[in-house]
């Protein structure tokens, strides 16, 4: 995406990017989070984001059905069976939640998501912006701390229902109705959005994982669901839908496993534990040597074991993609060099995580986001 580009809404050779409809501008440097923050959780993590202002929520009637927007409505048995005719009710604590009066939630200028965005034309600005509002606010139904197990359920089930209106041409609500025009313009599938919703709530069950296999179940839910709604906005002509999808997949686990291992002493904060019981067992840590912080052999053996895992994602991933995509995947190459580049700073500080959180300087993600545009024009 380096590449110069003749305008903001077109983008030559890349047929799955295609021009978009009018929608409200998003301030720019917070919308690449969706995807190169990892959904969810990446959100929540990396940082830098401004402060939550005073909420209030807002409804708007749809005016658009499927046919102004070229979704074809589903069955319609099944669309009694799994849309509400009207919004759920939602409480007064709900409504601070989600509706800023001050504007939409963005990324600091100075975190990681500025970088990547800055080669983004304004089209796709916008487009990964309103992704990015989805994503922040499925994820503050969970993490925001202002609902409890019960109410953080209800939501996601009103958000459910509302992502299967917004394919039916008919939100409800303000964020679904700013994605309209680019679930549109990006045939952008419903099944990610879903999908995001249904990693968010695994975090309200407070569940541990046995098995790598597990926790990536989890990882695709949080992070690499909005991965695979980014990809389609960024574009690409040679490398094939699922190879994509794949690329999406293994970005989506290799930052978030990367969050993991850098956050181990945050989460215990939180009472979470993200590292699958098998690894800890193979090892030789015990979740009581973890909950008590001790960073002993053993545990240094668990982060190689993750570091190990993580750095296999991300070659897994650059090989799923056509070396003649790679500019218009320049943003989530960005990304990748920087959490790569974290990754790496954890492991060369001796895995400091359990009362530390790694982060780097200002200098070193400038040199690692002009790595990533030489790697992705051939330099």
């Amino acid at each position: 995406m380096q590449r110069a580009l003749p305008g903001a809404d077109e983008v030559p050779g890349q047929p799955r990017a295609r021009p978009l409809g009018a929608s409200p501008a998003f301030a720019g440097q917070a919308a690449l989070a969706s995807f190169l923050g990892g959904a969810s959780d990446l959100v929540r993590r990396a940082g830098g984001l401004a402060p939550d202002t005073q909420a209030r929520l807002r409804y708007h009637g749809a005016k658009a059905g499927p046919a102004a927007v070229g979704l074809a409505a589903p069955d319609s048995a099944h669309s009694a069976a799994t849309v509400s005719p009207e919004p759920i009710a939602l409480s007064a604590d709900e409504e601070q939640l989600f509706f800023k009066d001050n504007g939409p939630v963005v990324a600091h200028k100075g975190s990681n998501f500025a970088l990547a965005f800055l080669f983004l034309p304004r089209g796709k600005r916008e487009a990964l912006g309103a992704v990015y509002a989805y994503c922040r606010h499925i994820d503050d139904i969970v993490d925001s701390g202002r609902l409890g197990p019960a109410e953080a359920r209800r939501m996601l089930d009103f958000w459910r229902a509302e992502v299967e209106r917004l394919y039916l041409g008919a939100p409800t609500h303000v964020l679904s109705r700013d994605l309209l025009p680019h679930v549109q313009a990006f045939r952008l599938p419903k099944e990610a959005f879903l999908d995001m919703i249904r990693g968010c709530a695994m975090d309200l069950e407070r569940a541990r994982y046995e098995t790598p296999e597990s926790l990536e179940s989890y990882m695709q839910g949080v992070a690499s669901s909005v991965g695979v709604l980014c990809v389609e906005i960024f574009g690409y002509s040679h490398s094939p839908p699922d190879r994509m999808r794949r690329f999406a997949d293994l970005f989506g686990y290799a930052f978030q496993l990367t969050n993991i291992i850098r956050d181990v002493g945050a989460d215990l904060e939180l009472g979470r534990i993200y590292i699958p019981a098998s690894d800890m067992k193979a090892s030789g840590y015990t979740e009581q040597a973890l909950l008590r912080r001790e960073p002993n052999e053993a545990f240094a053996r668990l982060m190689g074991i993750l570091y190990q895992r993580a750095k296999g994602y991300y070659r897994q991933a650059r090989a799923c993609a056509d070396v003649r995509d790679r500019p218009a995947l320049l943003p989530a190459e960005i990304m990748a060099h920087v959490y790569e580049g974290l990754l790496e700073d954890i492991r060369a500080g001796g895995f400091r995580v359990l009362f530390h959180r790694q982060r780097l300087s200002a200098w070193r993600k400038t040199l690692l986001a002009a790595k990533a545009w030489f790697y992705c024009h051939g330099f």
